[in-house]
């Protein structure tokens, strides 16, 4: 008789089971908590325990790869499904499952604090390739935590976030975070900023109306836990949803008032050093070249002392700008491929669609030996270039009108998953609701931009 595929596979696996040590099938069955690759690190921290020390993990991850239970790529480790599957079986067995699901978890909360710490300094690179690696096993880690603590999986959310909104996860980014805000509701520094990261997704969606409601709860919640740090944070989502919008003078206005009268440098705190770069785009879009050039320039030479690679590419993008306006288009494009690898080095996606659009215009000004005339150039006089707000909607085309909740699901039957491009968006006049409680209703008629500048006291007021 001749026996099922999947029995006479699990028996080859079984048999393999068998040829094992016992710390290397404890280490088999608590390692199947892990969806993704994983690192030394990682395994010792969730993994370890009883009769397995953290020594004694590093040892047995060589003794399961060299028997092919783990895959070695590089200093990372992979398992099989299969072999995933028939150690999560083991691991009901030793009555583990729910533990190791805690310390996975707890693990992975702690690495987005500490990859949030070390988003400001000569680690930014190395932490963003350390997120993008782990972006299963945050996943999963943040589906676990939205049931079992919906505030740390705000914290988590909310300590990612800008990785993943800036690396081709916007949906994902969006999603978890406002997945956590709904199961949450009480005020606290998590919550808040929360707030400032799902603003800042719907922001590169294009959807401003909601940046901007979430910028003002975001204030509000800053200001009522006396949060300097989300005070800024705040700032910078209010500023930049005023750029985004056409408006460079309101968004100067807000920046200027989140950095306060208070001394120090921009590289004080990540939300400082983000104020000043909502500062450097509105000068750049009031026409004020030369002051903005002198403010990009020391910029600049801060993040390179430091290391730091995000803003240092968006200051590279300002500087493209001015000198393209300035006559200037061979050092426009110099500026333009600066920004680009330092882009390409933290798979800033959404950065490195931007830089491209700059660079051809300074190729294009280039050949003709003449700067682009001011209808035709790549900024607007809102002091965003084009490109930001272009490019934000092509990034998740059709998005102005997805839900606060999250990207909308598919309902047909038997599709799962956000829909695909182009089929996006809230029906006319139906509602939807956001993190704050309120109904929005679907998207009205469409209109332009306005590049006629608001007040700013929405933003400013106590």
């Amino acid at each position: 008789m001749r026996l099922p595929r999947h029995r006479t596979l699990r028996c080859a696996i079984g048999w393999s089971h068998e040829l094992c040590a016992p710390l290397e099938r404890l280490l088999w069955a608590r390692l199947s908590v892990f969806r993704g690759t994983f690192d030394e690190e990682s395994a010792s921290a969730v993994c370890a325990g009883g009769p397995l020390t953290a020594a004694q993990v590093r040892t047995t991850l060589e003794a399961l790869a060299a028997k092919s239970v783990l895959i070695r790529e590089g200093t990372r480790y992979r398992m099989l499904d299969t072999l995933r599957e028939y150690g999560r079986m083991w691991l009901a067995e030793l009555d583990e499952t729910t533990a190791l699901a805690d310390r996975h978890a707890a693990h992975f909360a702690s690495f987005g604090r500490r990859a949030e710490r070390g988003w400001l300094g000569p680690e930014q690179v190395g932490w963003y390739g350390r997120v993008a690696e782990a972006h299963v096993d945050l996943c999963t880690a943040l589906d676990h935590l939205l049931a079992t603590d919906p505030e740390r999986a705000q914290d988590l959310s909310a300590s990612i976030g800008l990785f993943w909104s800036c690396c081709g996860h916007l949906h994902e980014a969006r999603d978890y975070v406002a997945r956590a805000l709904a199961a949450h509701q009480r005020p606290g520094p998590a919550r808040t900023r929360a707030l400032w990261a799902l603003g800042v997704a719907v922001l590169l969606q294009g959807d401003l109306t909601l940046a901007g409601d979430l910028g003002l709860e975001c204030t509000h919640a800053a200001r009522a836990g006396d949060d300097a740090e989300a005070q800024l944070q705040a700032g910078y989502l209010a500023g930049l949803t005023h750029l985004m919008a056409g408006r460079p003078r309101s968004a100067h206005t807000v920046a200027e008032q989140a950095l306060g009268p208070a001394r120090g440098t921009p590289f004080d705190s990540p939300g400082r050093l983000r104020c000043h770069l909502v500062q450097l785009f509105a000068l750049t879009g009031l026409g004020r070249l030369t002051e903005a050039r002198a403010a990009a320039d020391a910029l600049r030479s801060g993040c390179v002392q430091r290391g730091e690679y995000w803003t240092r590419s968006y200051i590279d993008y300002q500087l493209s700008l001015i000198s393209l306006f300035q006559g200037r288009p061979k050092e426009s494009a110099d500026h333009a491929r600066s920004m680009l690898a330092a882009k390409a080095g933290i798979g800033d996606t959404f950065g490195i669609a931007l830089g491209l659009d700059l660079l051809a215009a300074a190729v294009a000004a280039r050949a003709t030996a003449r700067p682009p005339p001011a209808s035709t150039a790549a900024v607007r006089p809102s002091g965003v270039p084009s490109g930001i707000r272009s490019a934000a909607p092509r990034a998740a085309r059709g998005t102005r009108g997805v839900r606060a909740a999250g990207p909308r699901r598919d309902r047909r039957p038997g599709v799962r998953g956000p829909l695909p491009p182009g089929q996006r968006g809230a029906a006319p006049g139906r509602a939807r609701p956001d993190p704050g409680g309120r109904t929005v209703t679907g998207r009205g008629p469409r209109r332009r931009f306005q590049t006629e500048e608001s007040p700013a006291s929405a933003y400013s007021s106590s």
